[in-house]
Formats: structure tokens, sequence, C-alpha cells
């Protein structure tokens, strides 16, 4: 498989669920807080990442995005596996699949479609996933879906 957006960032929230910001920075190999700041705002901005203020604990809580893949069986609708895929930018995926805008509110957009609805995966993109996930799809058995999920929903 071939990772196409790799961040010590997102290696440090996904395998740390409660990290601590100042954790986050000492840990991330970064060595200015002003650079740190800018990726940290960057995967945000990128849809990579999502941060809550806990006034509880006060202080900001990060979870990064994932992708999976997940198929539907055809002759019954019944849902089949989940594989949860490198993550590739919801621009990188725009661009590569061609995605066009139906409209112009919020819902009508990739990232919607990847948190709420699921992009339905196309059979003329077969090659593509194929190459980005390493899986075997089979669009004769199965339907593909897209999916973006938070690692740990607030």
């Amino acid at each position: 498989m071939i990772d196409l957006y790799n961040s010590p960032i997102i290696d440090l929230l996904a395998n740390n669920v409660e990290i601590s910001r100042t954790d986050l920075y000492s840990q991330s190999g970064i060595q200015s807080k002003r650079e740190f700041l800018y990726e940290i705002n960057r995967l945000i901005a990128d849809h990579r990442i999502v941060m809550e203020y806990s006034q509880e604990h006060f202080r900001a809580r990060y979870s990064p995005k994932v992708l999976y893949m997940c198929e539907q069986v055809k002759n019954t609708n019944r849902e089949g596996k989940e594989y949860k895929i490198n993550f590739i930018p919801t621009s990188v995926l725009e661009k590569d699949l061609e995605y066009v805008n139906n409209g112009t509110e919020q819902e009508d957009c990739l990232e919607f479609e990847l948190q709420i609805a699921g992009y339905p995966i196309k059979a003329k993109d077969k090659a593509y996933f194929e190459n980005h996930t390493g899986l075997t799809l089979d669009f004769d058995k199965n339907n593909y879906y897209l999916w973006g999920k938070f690692l740990y929903p607030f």
C-alpha cells in the first residue's frame, strides 16, 4: 500500500487517545512551536484532524480522521467487510476521482459524502483504489463505499 499522507502528529494521535497538546508537541519531533502550530492548523484545514476544547479538562483534544472502505453485497444489500485504508486527503480524492460538486450547499461536497452519506466508489475507479489499498475489488458481487471517520468522536 502507498501511504499518501504520513504525519508524525497523526501517528501520535492514532496511538494516544488522550495525549495532551504539550506531549503531542514534544513527541512530534518538530523543533519549533510555530512550525508545530502551523502543522496542526494545516491538518485541521485539510480535514485530517478535528479539535475540540474541553472545558472540563481545560485543554484541546484532537482526533485524526481515517478512511474506511466498506463493501455491500449486491444480492442481499447486507454489509460486507470494512477495511481501514491509508489516508488520501479530500482535495487529492476530488482531483483523482474527478469529483464535481453538485451545488453550492454544504451537503454538496465530497467531505460531506465521506462523513455522512458514504461516497459510492465507481467501477471506473477500481484500479485507483486497488493501487492505494492493496485490495482486490469485485464490482460484480459488491458495491463499495468510502467513509471518513474520526477515531475518537467527541
